[in-house]
């Protein structure tokens, strides 16, 4: 308890801070060499969590949602490179949080501005290309590609994502992205499969296939109004006037995913056989939207996905829609989101929530409702990035 006391009193105070930072990722760049360009800079990401869950046995919840130290910076002209370490879920209740390298890549601009074989194109709608490669974002859908500081609930929409063999959405591999002007954006790559070890339905243990092929996963964008987000990371939440509507699809295969390994002959049961080891393969796909415009006075932003589902977690489809009316700082939010698995019940959930920015996302505090078939859950949240 007085860990969390600890815990939740320095984050607090860390937020407070945040008030008065500066923009998102505009830390202080420190040059490392002039003649090259070559600059790197440190951050830091805080996000409070309080949940209150009426039927569970601890109603009430206090935690370090996401405790980051962040690192981007540039090494060349067309070289650069980003990585963070979290402690997530720190202090939650049930959770066992440790210390994580969550992400940590190295992009080369192949063609565009400051593109590291000298090529920039005269013409505006070839774009920028380039080629990523590390510990990623798996490139699925707009949700799954989301910056988690940039949200537009109090937390991003995890609960219609099913991605097996992952660190929180994130994989080994290499990609490619880039777009095409303002009207088409692409990521698509190769990676491992994450491992990692999970107990399924009776307790059955299942893990990543050391043996199984490489993971293809990707994502296409189509605008059709305003520009398209070219960056390789998506925004849920832009805060801006811009009216833009950018539609989606993407996939996630690995054939020979998991692996469920044999299970022992039971001495006690009728027939002395064992459970063979089995594998599963991994196929998923989605098609998904973001959009927004201004209307007077108010900001709208809209976003949905709908994704089909067939691997060793979960079969079946789920799907989402929220939207957020801002005026000025203030913000209300609302979502409808569906579970809809192949065998066993369906869930449906509705959410309704406040923000309020005190300074954009660098200091953001938001409380939301939930109610459905899920257990009724209050969560607020509050966000400091430095």
């Amino acid at each position: 308890m007085m860990r969390t006391r600890s815990m939740v009193v320095g984050a607090v105070c860390c937020a407070a801070a945040g008030l008065f930072g500066t923009e998102a990722g505009a830390g202080p760049m420190l040059p490392m060499d002039a003649n090259t360009n070559s600059w790197i800079r440190f951050s830091a990401q805080g996000q409070l969590h309080y949940s209150f869950v009426n039927s569970a046995a601890d109603k009430e919840d206090f935690y370090l949602r996401r405790g980051r130290i962040l690192v981007d910076g540039q090494a060349i002209d067309g070289v650069t490179f980003y990585g963070f370490t979290d402690i997530p879920n720190e202090g939650k209740q049930g959770t066992a949080a440790s210390f994580v390298v969550q992400e940590a890549w190295i992009d080369f601009a192949l063609l565009g501005k400051r593109s590291v074989l000298g090529l920039d194109p005269d013409s505006s709608w070839i774009g920028n290309h380039g080629v990523r490669v590390g510990l990623i974002l798996l490139p699925f859908s707009f949700e799954a590609k989301s910056s988690s500081a940039k949200t537009l609930g109090v937390d991003v929409n995890g609960e219609v994502l099913k991605m097996v063999n992952t660190l929180a959405c994130r994989d080994n591999g290499a990609e490619i992205h880039g777009n095409f002007g303002p009207y088409v954006s692409y990521v698509a790559g190769v990676f491992d499969g994450y491992e990692e070890s999970k107990r399924g339905a009776g307790g059955n243990e299942r893990k990543k296939n050391p043996g199984a092929p490489l993971r293809t996963t990707g994502h296409v964008a189509v605008n059709l109004l305003g520009n398209a987000e070219t960056d390789a990371n998506y925004i849920e939440e832009r805060l801006n006037d811009d009216t833009f509507l950018s539609v989606g699809g993407g996939f996630d295969r690995q054939s020979k995913a998991t692996v469920f390994p044999e299970i022992p002959a039971s001495t006690n049961a009728p027939v002395h056989e064992a459970t063979p080891a089995r594998e599963q393969d991994s196929k998923n796909w989605v098609v998904d939207f973001e959009s927004g415009c201004k209307l007077g006075v108010i900001n709208l932003t809209v976003n949905g996905g709908y994704y089909k589902w067939n691997n060793s977690e979960y079969k079946g489809k789920t799907w989402f829609i929220e939207n957020g009316i801002r005026y000025d700082k203030t913000q209300l939010c609302t979502k409808y989101t569906k579970l809809d698995p192949e065998s066993g019940d369906e869930a449906e959930d509705y959410t309704v929530g406040l923000n309020y920015f005190f300074k954009g996302h660098n200091a953001r505090a938001g409380i939301e409702y939930r109610y459905g078939d899920s257990p009724k859950q209050v969560l607020c949240g509050l966000q400091f990035l430095l």
